[in-house]
């Protein structure tokens, strides 16, 4: 997005709003991530966040690559 839509103090809303839907983006997968693995009763808490973590970063790194911007790990 080349917009250059600012706000009262200057900073540019387009960026805020860009970024705000990825964490969310990622942050949902990690939960989705980790409820599936919840719903496994073979799988603790620590693998269920784990497969959470794996979820998300695994998620962002797709997303990275698909939009052809640098991989943040």
């Amino acid at each position: 997005f080349g917009a250059t839509l600012l706000d009262s103090s200057g900073e540019q809303v387009v960026d805020k709003f860009v970024y705000s839907i990825g964490l969310l983006a990622v942050a949902s997968i990690a939960a989705s991530g980790a409820l599936e693995a919840a719903r496994k009763p073979a799988i603790a808490l620590f693998g269920a966040v784990v497969v959470g973590l794996a979820a998300a970063v695994g998620g962002g790194t797709l997303r990275d690559l698909l939009l052809d911007r640098p991989v943040f790990w």
